[in-house]
């Protein structure tokens, strides 16, 4: 069961994260804190039975990346009252996948995604116009979708890359996102994540990046790797582009997929 695998994976690097972010946490030098790392989760309860078939008996399975987690918290009963996107390692790792699953679940129904931009964020609006697009082209097929980051641990408040301090925290001690596609098995990952190529390489090793049609390498790339299938890289959905560019590149990728 990919679910298993994925837990295993977690817990088997939980404590050990979980001690290096507390020293952040607790440094008052450290004026940037951790939020709580992404974990994927797909095994989800269905008349009290978990049930991963959503996505792991896809007909397509899709792993769109974003690039880094931030201000993420729980609700009160898990995460303390009032709850605080600060990382705290006091937290069991069942509650943080919980915050994940119960956030994707809520917002996933059959093949549609209803996330709100304005109080999501513009990476799930730009996530859901890719949806929609893959989705027209292949309406007699099952089409599987998961959310990851290229940055599993962002910043506890604001946005962006959460800094050397935390990051070199994840790459010593949760580099798990390898190992999270060996066991999701996508057939296809799309890169919304503009020239996060540094990022992309502390991740996947040696990459290589591929002109699509007539467009340049930063606009819309085929990205060539170990470990992975079929994959793009675009912008990601907050990037100041002319209007309907996002979507002109989306449709050029979807056009080049076969499968």
């Amino acid at each position: 069961m990919m679910n298993e695998e994925l837990n295993e994976l977690y817990t088997a690097k939980w404590d050990d994260v979980c001690n290096a972010l507390k020293t952040v946490v607790e440094d008052e030098t450290c004026r940037t804190k951790p939020a709580y790392p992404l974990l994927l989760d797909i095994g989800w309860w269905e008349n009290n039975v978990r049930n991963e078939d959503w996505y792991s008996k896809a007909d397509i399975r899709v792993m769109i990346f974003g690039r880094e987690t931030n201000e993420w918290k729980g609700t009160e009963d898990d995460f303390g009252v009032p709850p605080s996107p600060v990382f705290n390692s006091e937290i069991s790792m069942g509650a943080v996948l919980g915050v994940y699953e119960n956030f994707y679940k809520s917002h996933y129904v059959g093949d549609k995604f209803t996330f709100n931009a304005n109080r999501y964020g513009t990476f799930h609006y730009g996530f859901t116009k890719f949806v929609t697009l893959l989705n027209q082209k292949y309406p007699d097929k099952k089409i599987g979708y998961i959310w990851n980051n290229l940055v599993k641990i962002g910043k506890a408040v604001g946005s962006g890359f959460p800094g050397n301090d935390i990051y070199s925290i994840e790459r010593k001690h949760f580099p798990v996102v390898l190992e999270e596609v060996k066991i999701l098995k996508p057939d296809l990952i799309i890169f919304l994540t503009g020239t996060y190529d540094e990022r992309i390489k502390d991740c996947f090793g040696e990459v290589e990046f591929l002109p699509v049609s007539s467009y340049a390498l930063n606009e819309v790339a085929k990205v060539r790797c170990a470990n992975v299938g079929t994959a793009y890289r675009t912008y990601h959905p907050s990037a100041h582009l002319t209007q309907g560019k996002m979507e002109e590149y989306y449709r050029a990728i979807v056009e080049d997929i076969s499968f």
